[in-house]
């Protein structure tokens, strides 16, 4: 029984596996966008959502004024659900702007959701463009986005690519970097190559408002109102663009509790969104290309679900002695996951243009320390099986391009690494009875498992190691 279903989450991880190197091979595909010269300006609205950004929030309000746009078509709305002294510096900030205005509600309800639904009926522009506190778009931002949208009233939004403020400031951002970049260059390029549903990343993207508002307005019953958005509008006839070309820094999550937080977030939000539309989506007229697409994106973070129960039935398999289709069902993931690594470290290379041993050693360190949050994921997905929206944590910013010393905002608890280090001393174990069986293939598996959760266990006591 345990062989059996050691073959089975195998099979679930294999999916994905194939999936990525399906998405790097259309990837390859992707044609830049072509825009045409604008002769009238339409009424934008850029919403910036904010909850405590106090050390951000001035250079995100700098960057919003320097936007090339007419000024009388351009209106910039503050969602500020603040509870620090970020609300002061807004108002100091903003005293001689007449295109800003400033939003307060009495509750955080909703969080963010909550935010940018009370954003919507604010204005009555046409657009909705949306940055996040730690993005700093270039002034030709909306110049390079709306042309997309005029060309064309059935798209939807426009996604545009993240950048890195902070990729070089320690291991943690260069190999997060290295993640983003993944997503952008291969699945998000990959997606709009083969006409999929695309996705937006919750900032650096532009709105039709209609189309908003047409598909039910933004939903506050999952952490993921950027996925839930997106694939609400694209279900209702409307198309997604992705904009590989137009890059928007954004600073990145220096310590690891700070990514946890993050990842833990979205694991959990992406489930929730599975569990309202997947359902909606299978029974659509869409493609069988599409629905497979969407059912595999949906529960994407699942594999970090499928990895610890892989993982967990290993060492019970192999004590057994059960070598059969098990363990070479094992074998065959790895063989594949390999190549779609290899595959991965090749398109993101060209991209980097970085030496290949620097690469390969950034590269290793974010496999590692993925491996080492499959705990902290699993739980999340867990959770939005069984729970709806919850707590919105958010990312702590530190505007680290500007700053020689900074203090981490978030610490890490010893008991909330309890399970690390139980998982630590678990994959030891498959070490040991690998040894004995002189199985050097799991010996591996196990050794990079031990690898990931150590490297989380000292990156959370230590954040500045690397």
């Amino acid at each position: 029984m345990v062989g059996y279903l050691l073959t089975i989450f195998s099979g679930l991880i294999l999916l994905y596996t194939v999936n990525n190197l399906y998405l790097i091979w259309s990837s390859r595909k992707y044609i830049e966008k072509k825009r045409k010269h604008l002769r009238s300006f339409p009424k934008v609205s850029l919403q910036l959502p904010i909850f405590n950004e106090k050390e951000v929030i001035s250079r995100l309000i700098d960057s919003a004024i320097k936007l090339d746009w007419p000024k009388d078509s351009l209106e910039i709305l503050i969602l500020d659900d603040s509870s620090d002294e970020t609300s002061r510096i807004i108002d100091k900030k903003i005293d001689h702007h007449h295109n800003i205005r400033v939003i307060r509600r009495k509750t955080r309800d909703g969080y963010k959701a909550g935010a940018l639904h009370m954003g919507l009926f604010e204005t009555d522009a046409k657009y909705i463009a949306i940055l996040d506190a730690d993005f700093l778009p270039e002034k030709t931002f909306l110049k390079q986005v709306v042309p997309v949208l005029e060309d064309d009233d059935r798209i939807g939004f426009v996604q545009t690519r993240w950048g890195h403020i902070n990729r070089e400031f320690n291991g943690m951002t260069k190999a997060i970097s290295i993640a983003l970049d993944w997503h952008h260059h291969i699945e998000q390029a990959g997606r709009d190559a083969s006409n999929l549903f695309i996705n937006f990343n919750g900032s650096c993207g532009v709105f039709r408002r209609k189309a908003i508002i047409e598909s039910g307005g933004w939903k506050t019953d999952t952490l993921s109102e950027d996925l839930d958005i997106r694939y609400r509008i694209q279900m209702n006839r409307w198309k997604g663009v992705y904009l590989r070309d137009v890059v928007v820094p954004g600073e990145i999550p220096p310590i690891i509790e700070d990514y946890r937080i993050q990842q833990s977030r979205w694991a959990k939000g992406s489930i929730q969104c599975s569990r309202n539309l997947l359902s909606k989506v299978l029974r659509g007229h869409y493609g069988v290309k599409q629905k497979i697409q969407s059912l595999l994106h949906l529960n994407g973070y699942s594999v970090y679900l499928w990895t610890m129960l892989l993982m967990l039935l290993s060492v019970p398999v192999l004590l057994l002695g059960q070598k059969t289709q098990a363990l070479n069902s094992m074998g065959v993931i790895g063989s594949i996951g390999v190549l779609s690594q290899l595959a991965v470290f090749g398109v993101l290379l060209e991209k980097t243009r970085k030496p290949v041993l620097r690469f390969a050693e950034e590269y290793l360190f974010l496999f590692i320390t993925s491996i080492g949050l499959s705990i902290e994921c699993s739980i999340s997905v867990i959770r939005g099986l069984l729970t709806r929206g919850g707590e919105f944590l958010s990312t702590p910013k530190y505007n680290i391009r500007e700053k020689k010393s900074w203090k981490p905002r978030t610490q890490t608890s010893h008991s909330s690494l309890i399970p690390e280090f139980l998982f630590v001393v678990y994959s030891c174990i498959g070490i040991i009875i690998a040894l004995s069986r002189g199985n050097f293939g799991m010996l591996l598996y196990f050794s990079l498992h031990t690898m990931g959760f150590l490297s989380v266990i000292l990156l959370s006591i230590k954040p500045d190691l690397f």
